[in-house]
């Protein structure tokens, strides 16, 4: 997806490794979708590889939210307010409610979406609770985001910056760590015990920290080895639980997971790390832009051409030919829809 706004935090244009993770992670939420066949249980190889992809990829939307950190929390230091809202508006809010819209009408005139009571209150359930396009529910998180923003952003001057650390770690041990470990033993957490902030909000202090600060290699190998720990982890306890109980364990389930803040701050340290130096060709950074500048009009089109390619090649999902090609030609595919549509005046709005 998106960036959300290409403008770099500092003001200097375009960032090549904040579009190369905006590339990798609209790739990695097609491959979470295709192999969508986890969430249906079934003691298979297919299933098997499905969970192990989804917690490989688990960081996709984590990175996202790091991204639009990254980018946006110091933006007072470009614009007030008022046009922070102005840009939202045009990039976000208007695109979800016309595809919304487009997908409600679309599914209802197919049949799989049935008007149940007062047809406003209908529409109005449909919009908000994202039934016609389920994965729209991030759009709506995204904007919890910006109106929480200007809240967070004189945080962004540097005396400030342990005291964003701060709120990093309590977040990430009241609401990363301790909930699943109390969990996992049978013992009830009380979410009361936490800093007050909504969870996400860790993704977002962590990009921008993320991307404002150097980071030592060495702790940037613990960061990678504590992923990488942390993803074997839930995959092998979600693969032997699962197939003890006969039906899906999801302990370890939640962006804000311990597993989730690692893998996404993994993989944003070590794509920052190998793009942030001058020997990328200008052509290979205009190119990424170019498709980092698609993203977003990927997320909001990829998941009905996925359903087309899954009903046309493999109804079931399980195959490990439309769980790997049906993601990869669903990205070539749904790229080419958007650069049609941003051709056209007055729809390439719609895709920002």
């Amino acid at each position: 997806m998106k960036n959300l706004d290409q403008t770099a935090a500092q003001g200097k244009g375009r960032i090549l490794y904040l579009d190369v993770l905006n590339i990798m992670s609209a790739v990695a939420v097609i491959f979470l979708h295709s192999t969508g066949n986890f969430h249906s249980f079934t003691m298979t190889r297919s299933w098997v590889t499905s969970c192990f992809a989804q917690c490989a990829l688990y960081w996709a939307v984590p990175v996202f939210v790091m991204c639009t950190g990254a980018t946006l929390f110091d933006y007072g230091k470009k614009y007030d307010t008022p046009e922070f809202f102005r840009k939202r508006v045009s990039k976000v809010v208007i695109p979800l409610l016309f595809w919304s819209v487009f997908f409600i009408v679309f599914k209802f005139a197919k049949g799989e979406l049935a008007v149940s009571g007062p047809p406003a209150a209908f529409f109005l359930n449909a919009f908000f609770s994202s039934q016609a396009a389920p994965i729209y529910y991030f759009l709506f998180t995204i904007i919890g985001v910006y109106l929480t923003l200007p809240v967070l952003t004189p945080l962004a001057a540097p005396r400030y910056r342990s005291t964003l650390w701060y709120a990093v770690i309590v977040m990430f041990v009241t609401q990363s760590v301790l909930p699943v470990a109390f969990q996992a033993v049978g013992v009830t957490y009380n979410s009361n015990l936490s800093i007050l902030f909504n969870g996400y909000l860790i993704h977002v202090i962590l990009g921008y920290l993320l991307s404002t600060q150097e980071v030592s290699a060495q702790r940037r190998y613990m960061v990678y080895a504590a992923a990488v720990l942390s993803v074997l982890l839930r995959f092998l306890y979600t693969w032997k639980a699962s197939f003890a109980a006969g039906e899906i364990d999801y302990l370890f389930s939640g962006y804000a997971q311990f597993h989730a803040v690692l893998s996404a701050a993994a993989v944003f340290l070590f794509v920052k790390q190998v793009f942030s130096d001058d020997r990328w060709s200008a052509r290979f950074r205009k190119n990424t832009g170019i498709l980092a500048g698609y993203s977003f009009g990927v997320f909001l089109l990829h998941r009905e051409i996925l359903a087309i390619i899954c009903r046309h090649t493999d109804p079931s999902g399980a195959s490990w030919q439309y769980r790997l090609f049906g993601a990869l030609g669903t990205y070539v595919i749904t790229l080419f829809v958007v650069a049609v549509l941003k051709k056209i005046p007055g729809i390439r709005k719609l895709v920002p």
